[in-house]
């Protein structure tokens, strides 16, 4: 007797665990990555609790145990995903902000390029791979502010083109003398 009391204590410890690591993985809040493992603890929770009279101690602490593992990996997961979904949240919004210069064909096709690794990264964080998304963020930023930079530079050049059409020939012609003389003016009072 005194075996299967030390038994049932045993199991209520599980539980115990099983319940703490469940309230630290609802305090990280739901993902779908970690959805599976957080329905499949819950599940084992709910078998325990509805036949806990007709299982022995041992089954008990075996199913609670089951339930404990997943929520380990669903809270390792989530505190994982805690740490880049920002980041993958900031880069979407660094994204949506670039106005494309409409001109240039190879930046369009660019931004749909990003546009799909974005999506790409997504999916893999919803499905909980998140190393393998952690070092493609990383890339993604990257090129990201390569793109950028390349969108800022052929706007400044479309914006000097637009500039540099609204002058007429002679006044730059008499604006280019007027430096040459304002130099040698400059020079003759030395």
């Amino acid at each position: 007797m005194a075996w299967w009391r030390l038994e049932s204590e045993v199991a209520n410890r599980y539980s115990e665990t099983a319940r703490v690591l469940r309230e630290q993985v609802h305090a990280i809040g739901p993902h779908p990555a970690t959805q599976s493992l957080i329905e499949l603890a819950d599940e084992e929770m709910r078998t325990v609790t509805q036949r806990e009279q007709e299982m022995s101690p041992s089954q008990r602490r075996q199913r609670l145990d089951l339930a404990a593992d997943s929520l380990r990996k669903a809270l390792d997961m989530g505190r994982k995903l805690e740490a880049i979904v920002p980041r993958y949240n900031t880069l979407g919004t660094m994204r949506e902000k670039i106005r494309w210069q409409p001109d240039a064909k190879a930046l369009s096709t660019l931004s749909t390029g990003l546009q799909n690794e974005f999506l790409t990264l997504g999916k893999m964080l919803d499905q909980g791979n998140v190393s393998e998304a952690d070092a493609k963020i990383e890339t993604f930023a990257s090129r990201l502010i390569s793109a950028w930079e390349a969108n800022e530079r052929a706007r400044s050049a479309a914006s000097l083109r637009s500039d540099l059409s609204r002058l007429d020939r002679k006044s730059t012609r008499l604006n280019s003398s007027h430096l040459v003389i304002s130099y040698a003016v400059f020079c003759l009072k030395k």
